[in-house]
């Protein structure tokens, strides 16, 4: 892994009443050693995480406001052999953290600094962290050992032990504005009409539009969109051959219903204040999406039928 892989806050958009605050609670001393870094999936949690630790670690930190990527620990972390930095999450096909980690993680923080100013943990998405791992990092959150730090991501912080998260300072990361998220999809290489079609779906967060431009490609979006667009006046034939169309493949249908959820809920929140109707059938759309994603997971034998007859009440909902 090259050194330019390594994460700055240079790479970060958005972010940066973030960044500032918790750079000046470093440099005053007055940041808490366990931080719970908390906002939406794929809004950038991990990556701000990353560019701290990158900050915090550089040897030229008293003097930059970001990581060199010159120096021996930049080097270090960009090929993820920095010795003092331990990243824990679930292993491949599992999706929870056990106590074996939380006991890893805590040998780990006993042991004096290597080669920086601390010892850092980080725990990905920790909420998947089983009750009996999360009450085992209790002591170690109370009485951290000195030069510690331990940080940990969630987007779901309610699933998060209350007495985890009352040990921990919150980092709130917030989703992008629809400009600075036009501007980050562009900075990742996504043609600019691509990114204009995922500001529907994306809630804010540049991990959730790649992903779902991943999985649907450019053309897949832009029919989601079309379809939403002409929802109103769509003809049964095209509706026919619209479900067709999406039961051929499970994870694009997958990924179409869950575009369509996305836009369908940034419709009622845009009309929340302005038109109550228009929110209403927005609502009542979205409803029907997840009644049938339900129903189709639970088995339903005939998928074709049952998206016709999705397609078909999605049309009927108006105000």
């Amino acid at each position: 892994m090259s050194a330019r892989t390594l994460t700055t806050f240079a790479h970060l958009v958005g972010l940066g009443s973030v960044q500032r605050w918790l750079q000046e609670r470093t440099v005053k001393g007055c940041l808490s050693p366990s931080l719970l870094f908390v906002g939406p999936e794929g809004v950038g949690k991990r990556s701000l995480a990353r560019a701290w630790i990158a900050w915090y670690c550089c040897r030229t930190r008293a003097t930059s406001n970001d990581a060199c990527g010159q120096c021996p620990s930049c080097v270090q972390l960009a090929a993820e052999s920095y010795p003092d930095l331990l990243w824990v999450r679930a292993s491949p096909g599992k999706r929870e953290i056990g106590i074996d980690r939380a006991r890893e993680v805590k040998r780990f923080l006993s042991i004096q600094p290597m080669a920086g100013p601390s010892r850092i943990a980080v725990i990905e998405s920790a909420e998947q962290l089983t009750t009996a791992a999360q009450n085992a990092l209790l002591k170690i959150l109370e009485e951290p050992p000195p030069n510690t730090w331990l940080l940990a991501t969630t987007s779901t912080p309610d699933a998060v032990l209350p007495t985890v998260r009352s040990r921990c300072q919150r980092v709130a990361v917030p989703p992008l504005p629809e400009k600075l998220l036009r501007q980050a999809l562009l900075q990742h290489g996504l043609a600019a009409p691509e990114a204009e079609n995922l500001l529907n779906f994306a809630e804010g967060s540049v991990g959730k539009a790649l992903a779902i431009h991943a999985t649907l490609g450019a053309k897949g979006i832009q029919e989601v969109s079309e379809f939403l667009a002409a929802i109103d006046h769509a003809r049964y034939g095209a509706l026919t051959r619209y479900a067709d169309q999406l039961a051929k493949d499970d994870r694009r249908l997958d990924a179409q219903l869950h575009a369509m959820l996305l836009a369908l809920r940034k419709q009622v929140i845009e009309f929340a204040g302005q038109d109550r109707q228009q929110a209403r059938v927005a609502l009542e759309r979205a409803e029907v999406i997840t009644r049938t994603w339900r129903t189709m997971r639970e088995g339903y034998p005939n998928r074709t039928l049952l998206l016709e007859t999705m397609l078909l009440q999605l049309t009927q909902a108006k105000p």
